[in-house]
C-alpha cells in the first residue's frame, strides 16, 4: 500500500493519471499529436474539402434540378422493350451507330434519356425520341460540376490530387477521433457554437464531427476507391475471375434464339426483356465491329439505377452468349458494383439522396467551422 504507483496514490493524486499509471505520459503526448495532425491537416484540405463536399451535394440532386431545366423530362420512359426500341433508333438516326457508345436510359421520374457518343460528346433524347440536345465535353452544368467535383477540371492530375486527398482527409477523421475522447465530456455542450471564439468554434466542430465521422468515412472512401479502382477492386477481394467456377452459371436462361434479324434493336430488347421477367431496361452498350451487344436491366427490388440483370448478344449472328443475374456474384464483384451507387447516391428513391446531402453539408460545415477555428486561433486580433 506504500508504493508510490498503487491505485491509491494514482487516484489520489488529483488529477489524470501520471506517468506512473500505465505510460499516461505517452498517452497525453500521442493525444497531442493526433490533435496536431487534425488541426494543420485540415486547414491544408479545408478548400478542397469545401470544393467536393459542396459540388457532391448539388450533384445528388442534378435529376430534379434537370426535370425543371428540361420539361421534355416530364414525360416518364416506362423501361419497355417499345421504348427502348424507340430511343436507340432516334439515337442511330441521329448520330449513326457507329457513333454511339452507351444509351442510359430514363425511367418514370425522369424520361429523358442520355446517349454517350464515342467523340465524347452527350446528348439527350426523350422518351417519345424527340432530340433534346448535344454537347460537348463539360458542356452540360452537371457534366462539368462532375469534372470539378472527381478531378477539379484537372484530368488525371486533378483525379490523384481528389483521391490523396481523400485518404488525407480519411488520416484527418481517426486523428479527431483520438482528439475527441479526452474532451469527450464537452458533448454536453451542444453542436450549435455559442459565440465566434475559437474555443466555441473547436467545441462545434469537435461534436459535430464525431456524430458524422462514420458515415463521412464511409463516403471518403467510396469516393477514393472511385479515384483508384484497380487497387480498391484487389483490396475487396477482385480475384474471383480466376476463380475456376466463375461463369458457370452466366450460361443459364438465355434464349436459344439467333440470326441478324434477332440482333436488331427491338428484337434485342425483348429478348433481355424475356429473360429477366419483371424487370426494366436501364441501359444498353453499342456493339464495335464484331463485339457484343450489353444491355442493362433492373430487377424488381434492385436498389441502383444501374440495375443487376445483363444480358449479352453478338452482334452478327444474334446469338444470346450470356446472362448475367448480379444478385448472385462473388461477394467481392456485389461490393465493388455497390460502391459507385453508394457515393453518388444513384440508389431508388429520396431517402439515402436526403441522408446522403445532410453527410455532405455536414462535411462542408466542419471544413469551414475547423477552418475558421484554426485561423482565430493561429491570427487572434489585437
Amino acid at each position: 500500500l506504500d508504493d508510490p504507483t498503487s491505485a491509491r496514490h494514482i487516484r489520489g493524486s488529483g488529477g489524470p493519471y501520471r506517468a506512473a499509471a500505465s505510460g499516461g505520459t505517452a498517452v497525453t503526448t500521442f493525444v497531442k499529436g493526433a490533435r496536431a495532425v487534425h488541426r494543420w491537416t485540415g486547414a491544408v484540405l479545408s478548400l478542397l474539402v469545401t470544393v467536393v463536399s459542396l459540388s457532391g451535394v448539388v450533384l445528388l440532386w442534378q435529376v430534379p434540378i434537370n426535370r425543371l431545366i428540361y420539361p421534355q423530362a416530364a414525360t416518364g420512359f416506362d423501361g419497355t422493350a417499345g421504348s427502348a426500341a424507340r430511343v436507340a433508333l432516334a439515337a442511330e438516326q441521329a448520330f449513326g451507330a457507329d457513333g454511339i457508345a452507351q444509351v442510359t436510359f430514363g425511367d418514370l421520374n425522369f424520361g429523358i434519356s442520355e446517349v454517350t457518343l464515342r467523340d465524347q460528346r452527350t446528348a439527350f433524347i426523350a422518351a417519345n425520341g424527340e432530340l433534346v440536345g448535344v454537347w460537348g465535353p463539360n458542356g452540360r452544368w452537371d457534366d462539368w460540376l462532375v469534372d470539378a467535383h472527381h478531378r477539379l477540371l484537372g484530368g488525371r492530375a486533378g483525379l490523384y490530387v481528389v483521391g490523396f486527398g481523400g485518404l488525407l482527409t480519411l488520416m484527418t477523421i481517426v486523428a479527431g477521433c483520438i482528439a475527441f475522447w479526452p474532451a469527450r465530456g464537452s458533448w454536453r455542450k451542444g453542436v450549435v457554437p455559442r459565440a465566434a471564439t475559437p474555443q466555441a468554434l473547436r467545441r462545434s466542430h469537435r461534436n459535430v464531427g464525431i456524430v458524422l465521422s462514420l458515415p463521412i468515412a464511409g463516403i471518403i472512401v467510396t469516393g477514393v476507391a472511385l479515384s483508384f479502382p484497380q487497387t480498391a477492386q484487389r483490396s475487396i477481394g477482385w480475384t474471383y475471375e480466376n476463380a475456376p467456377d466463375y461463369g458457370d452459371t452466366f450460361g443459364d436462361g438465355v434464349d436459344m434464339l439467333e440470326g441478324a434479324a434477332q440482333a436488331t434493336w427491338p428484337n434485342v430488347f425483348r429478348r433481355a426483356a424475356d429473360v429477366f421477367p419483371g424487370a426494366v431496361l436501364a441501359a444498353a452498350i453499342w456493339p464495335t465491329g464484331q463485339s457484343e451487344i450489353v444491355i442493362q436491366l433492373r430487377n424488381s427490388g434492385d436498389w441502383t439505377d444501374a440495375g443487376s440483370g445483363q444480358v449479352q448478344i453478338t452482334a452478327a449472328e444474334g446469338y444470346m452468349d450470356l446472362r448475367i443475374d448480379g444478385r448472385h456474384l462473388p461477394p467481392g464483384e456485389r461490393a465493388w458494383n455497390a460502391v459507385a451507387p453508394v457515393h453518388t447516391g444513384a440508389v431508388r428513391g429520396w431517402v439515402y439522396q436526403a441522408l446522403e446531402t445532410g453527410f455532405g453539408l455536414g462535411l462542408l460545415y466542419l471544413g469551414v467551422i475547423g477552418l475558421m477555428s484554426f485561423l482565430k486561433a493561429a491570427f487572434p486580433r489585437r
